[in-house]
């Protein structure tokens, strides 16, 4: 089991153990703390959003560098595969600082995509949502809601957005209700635009 800390950090834990995590996975230096954090499905990797906007991704099957402090355990190594800057990538997207100011980048929500790991869906105070590739460090798709929705009262903070079943339609919270949101890998558009549909 993974949890992120205040100290921008990834605690691991085993069941077996007692009260204290087995591993600590350290990430760059002013991180801050680590608000939503997921383990891809083959165990390989932990991914981790954090309150400054940095996206960080971890190897689990170990490595040359040394970003895990162990206990009992004795040494590991656990790479940091990725460190990207959220702001950097939206402010890469062309003609979007032309077209809005951009907002805070805190992660509320960092969410793999089950068909391709290789994305993940973000989700910002504000209501900006929108699709990380991992590998290239981009921004993908991008929905940037309604001036009168943007705003952290507008979200429903008790419903956590998600992916469709297949490859179906990204489901977010909104002011009215749930928006569905077509982040499919071939519709690649990494601009401002209006979801499909909304659903009350």
């Amino acid at each position: 089991m993974a949890t992120g800390t205040s100290k921008g950090t990834v605690a691991l834990w085993d069941a077996r153990a007692h009260k204290r995590p087995c591993s600590e996975l350290q990430g760059p230096q002013h991180t801050g703390a680590l608000q939503t954090l997921q383990v891809t499905p083959d165990g390989r990797a932990v991914i981790a959003g954090s309150q400054c906007g940095q996206v960080l991704m971890w190897d689990m099957r170990g490595g040359r560098s040394p970003t895990a402090q162990l206990g009992a355990y004795g040494p590991a190594r656990h790479p940091l595969l990725a460190a990207v800057r959220l702001r950097a990538a939206l402010a890469a997207v062309p003609g979007l600082t032309q077209q809005t100011h951009l907002p805070g980048t805190s992660l509320l929500s960092l969410i793999l995509d089950a068909l391709d790991p290789r994305r993940a869906a973000f989700c910002l105070p504000c209501g900006w949502q929108g699709v990380l590739d991992l590998v290239r460090q981009e921004v993908t798709h991008l929905y940037c809601p309604p001036h009168d929705e943007e705003n952290p009262a507008a979200l429903n903070h008790d419903c956590l957005p998600a992916w469709g079943r297949n490859g179906g339609p990204y489901c977010c919270p909104s002011a009215s209700g749930v928006t569905l949101l077509d982040f499919n890998s071939k519709t690649a558009s990494p601009q401002k635009h209006t979801p499909p549909c909304v659903h009350e």
